[in-house]
């Protein structure tokens, strides 16, 4: 399957994940103060997830994060299908930062900008080591680690980052690294 194949076979699923405000700022959750744009980009393992469909049977996953000149963040999506020693997989996006006062709520922009999902970096630790992230609608939520692991402190925080704004945190799976 091609990746155009792909993307447009996941567009009308994405499209459903999006508000009906597509740039209203977070409603129900609550960003990060501040995000430091230049330390947050770079790779980012997928610890746990409220997993969409193309994330379902995913292993090693890494979110990688690249500010462009222009202000944008190119944004890949890497794993392995079925396991670790599975098919690669590769999903591509570019973002923007909705929110300039924070830089904590993003939207993330599929198929040149015909799907378009919300996204809001609840918390990121002090030494930018792990993160919390989640849709404004609550349906989907990530905890990132800069490693392959996350110490138990870390995730336990994270965890109660989503809790705290309404996140199911019952339905986080975690992903084999």
């Amino acid at each position: 399957m091609t990746k155009w194949t792909l993307l447009l076979a996941i567009a009308p699923v994405l499209a459903a994940c999006t508000t009906a405000d597509r740039n209203a700022p977070a409603k129900g959750v609550t960003p990060a103060p501040m995000v430091n744009l230049p330390r947050y980009m770079g790779d980012w393992h997928v610890i746990a997830n409220i997993p969409y469909f193309a994330e379902k049977n995913c292993f090693g996953s890494i979110e990688r994060y690249k500010l462009l000149p222009d202000g944008r963040i190119d944004t890949v999506f890497l794993a392995k299908k079925g396991g670790l020693d599975g098919k690669p997989f590769e999903a591509r996006s570019v973002a923007h930062v909705t929110n300039p006062k924070n830089n904590a709520e993003w939207q993330i922009r599929f198929l040149g900008g015909l799907v378009r999902i919300p996204l809001t970096i609840l918390y990121v630790s002090p030494d930018y080591q792990s993160a919390a992230v989640a849709t404004p609608d609550r349906k989907l939520a990530w905890i990132f680690s800069r490693e392959r692991t996350i110490s138990p402190a870390d995730y336990a925080k994270a965890v109660e980052v989503l809790k705290t704004n309404g996140i199911p945190t019952e339905k986080l799976a975690l992903v084999p690294q």
